[in-house]
């Protein structure tokens, strides 16, 4: 079933401002992370969107996580802030990141692809991922979760490489990296749907 409640879009929207962190350390697994990548603004924005999808439970588990496909769940991208929001990813500064991150041509490869999905994975207590690595070309993950945090746990790690996950952090690699999320541990009994991590993830093609 295709969304088509517009209240929570906006036509609001921001550069981010590219903290960025390169990990260098391992050539074969260079990656990026972008802080801060949605505007307190913006942030709002998407969290009206969460909130939208998780009161209507559209997720569907899919033996490790709760997830909706966010590309077949609206019939018009527009209404989507999460989606709308894919534009920075396709600016100048972006794709310079890439180039100074990844060997020659792959600035290109990026740029060139055309297949770009997105979806939304909800992490409850004890949920994580395992270790896995995928086809595409390259992903993204954006790590978001309700103030204050209330769980332990839910970070990744891309081969022996240790990530933190931070509020509205964005982390960039190719797809084949294996990959995984630790798993999530409530801090308090109660463990209420919606107060785990979210990860947005997009994939390039």
């Amino acid at each position: 079933m295709a969304y088509e409640d517009p209240t929570f879009a906006t036509s609001a929207s921001s550069i981010p401002r590219m903290k960025v962190n390169v990990d260098l350390n391992n050539k074969e697994r260079t990656f990026f992370t972008v802080d801060e990548w949605y505007s307190p603004e913006e942030i709002k924005e998407v969290w009206k969107e969460l909130d939208f999808l998780s009161d209507f439970k559209k997720f569907t588990f899919d033996g490790e996580t709760i997830q909706i496909n966010l590309d077949e769940a609206y019939s018009n991208h527009n209404i989507s802030n999460i989606l709308s929001y894919r534009y920075k990813d396709k600016l100048e500064l972006f794709a310079n990141q890439v180039d100074r991150t990844f060997p020659e041509d792959i600035r290109n490869e990026f740029l060139d692809c055309k297949k770009i999905r997105t979806s939304l994975r909800y992490f409850h207590q004890s949920m994580g991922w395992k270790e896995h690595s995928s086809e595409d070309k390259f992903v993204s993950y954006h790590f978001l979760w309700k103030e204050p945090i209330n769980y332990q746990g839910g970070d990744l790690k891309i081969g022996d490489r240790f990530i933190k996950s931070y509020q509205s952090r964005l982390v960039f690699m190719k797809g084949s990296y294996p990959k995984q999320i630790t798993g999530v541990n409530f801090l308090d009994i109660t463990r209420t749907f919606g107060n785990g991590l979210y990860l947005i993830t997009t994939t390039y093609n």
